[in-house]
């Protein structure tokens, strides 16, 4: 069991998924830290360690819902990432406590939010050259903040390092098919349109339950899967270039925030005030005046 990776001390285990284990940790000055370790002992070759640290540079840059990597490293064969300290939880977690989202308005709601907020994060990460791709958007790796309820993307560097070293192991393969894109499933090189096809994936099999007329899954299909077809997934995003995988989550990270602005104001109007005669409601017949004895029906 380690206790320490680099210069950093492990506290105490956090959260477990098919491919890492998470932990809170602290470093040599006693900041606390969000320590994700790979399941899988891997040997990086050239090339890869030197993709691993230019990932873990570029998202030690970015900010907002793209939790940055302080540190990183390969501890007796594990790769692991750093980063800040987050009191939160997966998103994966929350949907296990909470159950189907039927009825839920708040939880849908939740869920868009979230999801935009991952959208904005995979956009702006996309934006550089060569486009820093994550790999393993999903509801292990996105993570929902305590404090704001807002979504935080974890795991950036590391997810492409455990999905190679997990790629011939079973049932590591069919943890990652839940949410692959066609391309990552056919073990082809994947670029920025796998994580928005991924994170449209991820909504879906979210909201498939929630009997609501426009929820979140419904919404993030049509808006980055516009023709989607295949078991309520398309294969749509996967074939557009890098230009319109930026054009799709756009249109996505638009659309979940204007859902969630439209419940907004629909639960902060005011009702019409009734004029002239008042409104028939739908499915309900007029009561009738009773008739008096002996009287008849004008009818």
């Amino acid at each position: 069991m380690l206790k320490k990776v680099g210069r950093i001390r492990l506290s105490s285990e956090r959260q477990r998924d098919p491919w890492t284990t998470s932990w809170d940790a602290h470093d040599a000055s006693g900041a606390p830290l969000l320590v994700r370790i790979g399941k899988l002992p891997v040997t990086l070759d050239a090339a890869s360690a030197a993709r691993f640290d230019a990932d873990a540079a570029r998202a030690g840059e970015r900010g907002g819902a793209l939790l940055p990597v302080v540190e990183h490293g390969v501890s007796f064969s594990m790769p692991w990432v750093a980063h800040p300290a987050l009191d939160g939880r997966p998103l994966g977690a929350w949907v296990a406590e909470r159950g189907p989202l039927a009825k839920d308005v708040l939880a849908t709601e939740l869920l868009a939010l979230v999801g935009a907020d991952v959208a904005e994060a995979l956009a702006a990460a996309h934006e550089g050259e060569p486009a820093l791709v994550h790999g393993a958007v999903g509801l292990d790796t996105i993570w929902i903040d305590a404090e704001g309820a807002r979504g935080r993307l974890v795991g950036v560097a590391l997810a492409r390092v455990c999905l190679e070293a997990g790629r011939a192991v079973p049932p590591l393969r069919v943890a990652r098919a839940a949410f692959a894109s066609p391309e990552q499933a056919r073990d082809e090189p994947i670029g920025p349109a796998s994580d928005v096809y991924s994170l449209a994936a991820a909504l879906a099999a979210r909201g498939r339950r929630a009997g609501r007329r426009r929820s979140a899954s419904r919404i993030a299909r049509r808006a980055t899967l516009p023709r989607a077809r295949a078991r309520g997934r398309s294969r749509a995003c996967a074939r557009r270039g890098p230009g319109g995988a930026t054009e799709q989550v756009r249109a996505l990270t638009a659309a979940l925030r204007g859902f969630v602005g439209s419940r907004a104001r629909r639960r902060g109007a005011p009702r019409a005030p009734p004029s002239g005669a008042p409104r028939r409601r739908r499915g309900l017949r007029r009561a009738r005046t009773p008739l008096r004895s002996g009287s008849r029906s004008t009818r």
